[in-house]
């Protein structure tokens, strides 16, 4: 299925604006190894939230190679968060992945978002990697 003419429609402008990013979401889609999730209100369906999953590989720590789950994107709504809604996607997100056979789920996120951070702290995650950049 195509899955482009979906995201164009359903993705509010508000929340995801660049086509790259929706052409790598479609990519993921369409490999089926890539999921993705709104999270709305039942009375209004105004979009509350975003869950972007996607099912790898990792052929480096065990000798036989095992699945995980990488959360590419996770975003709540700016005037719904604090409500419990990210919480929601983060318990979703460990069920949904031991249902496909994931043995760990990993994800990334920006040093200054305290926010998110306590939040993936909250489910379990631990720092594992630091990644730098430098502007020239």
């Amino acid at each position: 299925a195509d899955h482009r003419e979906h995201i164009k429609i359903n993705f509010p402008a508000s929340l995801f604006r660049e086509e790259i990013f929706r052409s790598q979401i479609s990519t993921s889609l369409e490999s089926g190894k890539g999921f993705a999730f709104f999270t709305t209100d039942e009375s209004s369906g105004e979009i509350l939230g975003f869950l972007w999953l996607e099912i790898r590989e990792d052929a480096y720590k065990d000798p036989q190679p095992y699945h995980y789950m990488d959360v590419r994107y996770l975003q709540v709504d700016a005037n719904h968060r604090s409500q419990g809604i990210g919480s929601w996607l983060m318990e979703f997100t460990d069920k949904f992945s031991r249902e496909h056979g994931c043995r760990e789920v990993y994800l990334s996120t920006h040093a200054q978002n305290t926010a998110a951070f306590n939040l993936y702290k909250k489910f379990g995650f631990k720092e594992y990697h630091v990644g730098m950049r430098k502007v020239l």
